[in-house]
């Protein structure tokens, strides 16, 4: 792990090329190939870069911006030791949630978002028990014991995993639920689930406007401390700024936080 002292020299003004971001991530231990980019580019990970044409119909290499050479090596850190690329996905998100399209642009969150949805009709088991562990580890759930926790995850798990539209058994979910939060909260944690299954489903089609919508949604949330808190590491400042600074509770949570939004909307 990089101690704070160069993650505070760590910030980048500059643009780069894709040899640039391959010697970015070499520098943090992290092997990546113009492929593994390009892939990642597909996946909402990254946009896509500036392309820059000269006379006579030559071209420079295209180029990301500063910001996006910034979110790359914080996501070339952390690959390091987040296993799923559907995780690293809360990174750009929680960006564009925070800071919006300067930092990361609205049609690169629909793509990042998809992948952390599941792209098929129907997920992997891997990726249903993921999204379950997720929505799970956002919600109060320190109620029930650990085999209750894995038991609502297995419930939840098996909900997402049944397809686009599930129909789940809803006393077998309140049970799950019953055993985990206290039973003042469980019905309305029961509502709460079901709307981020709706929103896992709403992800994969979602529009820009409803994007945009949803962000203005969550951005309400916020604490002002938080957002304070997130300009003022954010001011770019050499040997000042640390990307160490994010709130770390808010970025490992964007993309269930945004899904819940927009799974509880009368738009969808």
């Amino acid at each position: 792990m990089e101690d704070s002292n160069s993650r505070q020299t760590d910030w980048s003004h500059d643009p780069a090329t894709i040899d640039e971001l391959i010697v970015d991530a070499k520098s943090r231990g992290f092997p990546a190939t113009k492929r593994l980019i390009y892939d990642w580019v597909e996946k909402g990970l990254l946009d896509h870069p500036e392309r820059r044409t000269r006379g006579s119909g030559g071209s420079d290499k295209a180029l990301w911006s500063s910001n996006q050479r910034n979110l790359f090596r914080i996501l070339a850190a952390k690959r390091r030791t987040v296993k799923s690329i559907a995780t690293l996905c809360n990174v750009p998100v929680g960006m564009w949630l925070l800071w919006g399209d300067e930092y990361v642009p609205v049609r690169q969150v629909q793509r990042a978002l998809r992948t952390w949805a599941g792209n098929s009709v129907k997920v992997s088991w891997t990726t249903a028990r993921r999204q379950a562990r997720e929505i799970v580890n956002t919600l109060d759930a320190s109620g029930g014991s650990p085999a209750q926790r894995d038991g609502l995850i297995e419930v939840l798990a098996k909900i997402g995993y049944s397809g686009p539209n599930p129909e789940f058994n809803r006393a077998e979910l309140e049970a799950a639920v019953n055993d985990v939060f206290d039973p003042v909260v469980a019905r309305d944690t029961v509502e709460l689930i079901a709307a981020r299954i709706r929103g896992l489903r709403a992800a994969k089609t979602v529009s820009e406007d409803d994007l945009i919508w949803a962000r203005e949604v969550v951005y309400s949330t916020i604490s002002r401390v938080v957002l304070e808190f997130s300009v003022t590491a954010y001011t770019f400042k050499p040997g000042v700024v640390t990307p160490a600074l994010v709130p770390e509770d808010f970025m490992n949570t964007a993309c269930p936080k945004l899904c819940l939004i927009l799974g509880g909307s009368a738009r969808q």
